[in-house]
């Protein structure tokens, strides 16, 4: 089955690289294929995808002084995200930086990588800036009062609006329990396990900077937010990678070959066909497939 591995590979490698940025492929063309998906998880990860969603307002921010002070572009941008509309020109300028070498970063600065998003990347929370008036590059000009937000394929929670250099303020998260405890927005934990010390919001930012992720206490339960890596990468886009990778490596090692075997043959038998010969390799949405004619078997979601 290496060669239908090999297939595989290929096609995720052409999807990636049409998917990115042209003026960003030629860097990363030549990664190897577990390299060029976090480059490409992370970088699709700071964007949001369009399609409609539920707009939940949290109860906070609905009676906050500042909904009121920005209420007519909060209102416009509850609209755009209503309606599935591209909210890219909302995002910060960093979007546009798909992939940074880390060799031209002085160390201890890893927190200023353009091609990362510690807020994201840590707790799961975009910002947007809160204007409707046209910037540069297809933007909305920057404002210094910014809108967090957690985004999900049917629903967008939106918690507050904090100021532009605000990054870890515990009082978003706060929000989130409290506002949406069902939503599964972070993972609580069961057992009575506390927090040993309290943190500041800035001993959070310089934690998070240092690549580092931390447990929070919120009325009396700890919480894990999101979560990253060292270098600023979220722990669920390394997981999809390591599942792609997983599942090339089965079909290498012949995990999948009875369930293939037995798709084809319920198509082709009576046609007399090898039931493994004509598998093609494709991308179903977010899926990673195998194709045979209208079947498919999923193998891993991208990242």
């Amino acid at each position: 089955m290496n060669h239908l591995a090999d297939a595989v590979e290929k096609r995720l490698r052409e999807h990636v690289l049409a998917e990115l940025p042209a003026d960003a492929r030629d860097e990363v063309a030549q990664f190897k294929l577990n390299d060029l998906l976090h480059v490409y998880g992370v970088w699709r990860d700071r964007l949001v995808p369009q399609r409609p969603r539920r707009v939940h307002v949290a109860k906070d921010l609905e009676v906050s002084r500042k909904a009121k002070e920005h209420r007519e572009a909060l209102d416009a941008l509850i609209k755009k995200i209503e309606a599935g509309d591209d909210l890219t020109p909302h995002l910060s300028e960093r979007v546009r930086s798909v992939y940074l070498s880390p060799s031209k970063l002085k160390e201890g600065k890893k927190h200023l990588r353009k091609d990362r998003d510690g807020l994201l990347a840590d707790w799961g929370i975009h910002h947007l800036h809160l204007s409707t008036e046209p910037w540069r590059e297809g933007l909305v000009r920057r404002t210094r009062d910014l809108l967090f937000a957690i985004f999900r394929p049917a629903d967008a929670y939106l918690l507050g609006i904090y100021p532009h250099l605000e990054w870890a303020p515990l009082g978003a998260l706060e929000i989130v329990v409290r506002n949406w405890p069902a939503a599964d927005l972070m993972l609580g934990s069961m057992s009575d396990v506390r927090a040993s010390q309290t943190s500041t919001d800035e001993e959070r930012l310089a934690f998070r900077n240092a690549g580092g992720t931390g447990l929070v206490e919120i009325d009396g339960r700890v919480f894990m937010p999101r979560g990253q890596t060292g270098d600023g990468t979220p722990i669920d886009v390394i997981q999809r990678v390591h599942a792609v990778a997983w599942a090339l490596t089965g079909l290498r090692e012949g995990r999948y070959d009875d369930l293939l075997a037995d798709v084809a043959r319920r198509h082709d038998v009576q046609y007399g066909r090898p039931p493994l010969a004509r598998w093609l390799p494709g991308v179903i949405g977010d899926q990673c497939v195998l194709m045979w004619e209208s079947s498919f078997v999923p193998l891993a979601w991208l990242p």
